[in-house]
């Protein structure tokens, strides 16, 4: 066995989406700028990023990110995911977060918030920790607006960085349940392909059921662009949600997936479109993967 280069991770688990942190690889990015950095690890390293996220050593679901040291935060965080997945998600800093602390790599702070420097800008995060331990990770989005209203749907901006289109659930599907999946699997299969063809901007269609026994409770899916559903209630889709469905003085809602996963958003007093959510991630493992040019898999593949 040649062993040509080596990787260090640790997997994190944030609501039912799973998240492999790199902290040691051979994807070396010596510039100090992250839109630099950010750049020259989407444009490369197709060979790399491959062997962490595809099977056998990951899968559809997950998604990478990396950790660069940086000069204005606490770290750098940078994000590397399958073909038609975002490239930001606010659960990677709460994952990456959580996997610092918990296992050494970030010093506690004294006010327990920590900076996170990514491409889309520094955002400011809040861990509760006992004993070692993250018991829950505060975040607030930055902006959330309405871009486009119709009858079919409402079509919603998160940080004027990722649109979603939010549906409610048609009539000829009595619920979002797992009794239902197939009808639920087919509608959004159809509907991603069907605004891929049409060339739309967005990142994720999010359809919705708002619950009889509170009209702060909904239940949602959430369709990544090729069709899969994501586990997770997810910190976009629950903001795009509130910002788009939410007419009364609500200061909350609670987000619920098919797969019973829950989220509940706050919305920040005095503000439009800004809203804190708590999440709790779970390290999983940690791991260490070889790449072998004589392995016959060293791309990998996707089951689907």
């Amino acid at each position: 066995m040649l062993i040509n280069k080596m990787f260090s991770s640790i997997d994190v688990h944030v609501l039912g989406e799973a998240y492999r942190i790199v902290v040691q690889s051979p994807i070396l990015l010596s510039n100090g700028d992250v839109h630099v950095n950010n750049q020259v690890l989407q444009n490369n390293f197709s060979t790399e990023k491959k062997l962490l996220l595809n099977e056998p050593r990951g899968h559809r679901g997950i998604n990478g990110c990396l950790i660069l040291p940086s000069k204005t935060a606490n770290y750098q965080l940078l994000f590397f995911n399958h073909e038609n997945v975002a490239t930001f998600k606010y659960e990677g800093l709460a994952a990456s977060l959580t996997a610092l602390l918990e296992t050494g790599n970030l010093q506690r702070t004294k006010d327990d918030i920590y900076q996170i420097e990514t491409n889309k800008g520094i955002y400011n995060i809040e861990a509760n920790i006992v004993n070692g331990e993250v018991i829950n990770i505060q975040i607030e989005n930055k902006h959330a607006h309405i871009m486009e209203l119709s009858d079919e749907f409402r079509k919603v901006s998160i940080d004027n960085d990722r649109n979603y289109l939010v549906y409610e659930l048609p009539n000829f599907i009595k619920s979002i349940d797992i009794i239902n999946l197939e009808a639920i699997t087919t509608w959004g299969i159809e509907k991603t392909s069907q605004l891929n063809e049409q060339s739309v901007c967005y990142e994720g269609v999010i359809l919705t059921k708002k619950q009889a026994s509170s009209l702060q409770h909904f239940k949602t899916v959430t369709f990544e662009k090729d069709g899969y559903i994501k586990r997770t209630p997810g910190i976009d889709s629950t903001v795009a949600i509130f910002t788009s469905v939410v007419k009364d003085a609500s200061t909350n809602i609670q987000n619920e997936t098919i797969f019973k996963s829950r989220l509940t958003a706050t919305k920040v007093t005095g503000s439009e479109g800004k809203y804190i959510l708590r999440l709790r991630p779970f390290v999983t493992g940690s791991h260490q993967f070889i790449l072998d040019n004589d392995d016959p898999l060293k791309n990998g593949f996707l089951l689907k």
